[in-house]
This record gives structure tokens, C-alpha cells and sequence, in this order.
């Protein structure tokens, strides 16, 4: 057809991360492995070897931390915003009821 990857779309650094990180919908059946109080040996394997999968294939250096932080500083941003501009309006909208 033509058509490129669809990583190839994205911006390099996300890509990169993509790449490296694992995805974390991974997270929820291990979570709901190890949750269980008492395992049968075949469960027991499978929660170990679905671990050492998670933790050893998770390859993030120091290019895939310094994508994190820019990411996670601009989200924190853009939510401390919302939250002040939520409460400049809830603010002025009962001053204005007061007057």
C-alpha cells in the first residue's frame, strides 16, 4: 500500500520511547498475578516469568527519563492551569452572586 510505519508519524523522541517501554496495560495482569493469596505452582511460574519479562525488557536510559520528566512537567502544567482557571471562575461567579 505504500504507507509508512506508524511510529515513523511520530515525533523521534516518542518513537525512541515507544521502542523501549513496554506497554502499560502490561502491568494489570501481573498486578492481578501477584494479588492472589494462595497460587498453584503453574500460576506461581507464570507471575515469575511474566515479571522477569516486564522488569528485564524494560530498557529506559537516560534519553527515555529526560522524555518522561519533559512529558509529565508539561501534563503537571497544564492541570495546575486548569485548576486555577476552575478556581478564578467558581471565585468570581460567587462575587458576583454576592453583589
Amino acid at each position: 500500500m505504500g504507507l509508512n510505519a506508524p511510529l515513523s508519524y511520530k515525533h523521534h523522541s516518542l518513537a525512541r520511547f515507544y521502542v523501549h517501554n513496554r506497554h502499560p496495560c502490561a502491568l494489570a495482569p501481573l498486578i492481578l498475578l501477584w494479588a492472589s493469596p494462595v497460587m498453584r505452582l503453574d500460576r506461581l511460574a507464570l507471575a515469575i516469568v511474566w515479571s522477569i519479562y516486564l522488569f528485564l525488557g524494560q530498557r529506559l536510559d537516560n534519553h527515555d527519563y529526560i522524555y518522561m520528566k519533559e512529558q509529565y512537567d508539561q501534563k503537571w502544567a497544564a492541570v495546575t492551569y486548569q485548576q486555577k482557571a476552575a478556581v478564578r471562575h467558581i471565585t468570581t461567579r460567587s462575587m458576583v452572586k454576592s453583589d
